[in-house]
């Protein structure tokens, strides 16, 4: 029988945390259930779950705003006659 351990522990069957073990002897297995070391999982292989792809729109870039040169200006002055 397949079982994931809950808790570290070392003895007949030593395991670690998160760790799948296929565990022959049923004796073994019910002791180590009932002392809450392991729990029991389904023999089927677990389906991975397809990663979804989504198409995310890129960003796109700003564009750059025109900039006045140093030294010019960017008004006309006007020069009033007398």
């Amino acid at each position: 029988m397949k079982v994931k351990a809950i808790k570290s522990f070392v003895g007949v069957v030593s395991m670690n945390v998160g760790e799948i073990k296929d565990i022959q002897s049923d004796e073994v297995v019910n002791d180590l259930v009932k002392a809450g070391y392991v729990e029991a999982v389904d023999d089927k292989p677990e389906a991975k779950p397809k990663a979804k792809t989504e198409s995310k729109p890129k960003a796109k870039p700003e564009a750059k705003k025109p900039t006045a040169k140093k030294g010019s200006t960017t008004s006309k002055s006007t020069k009033t006659k007398k």
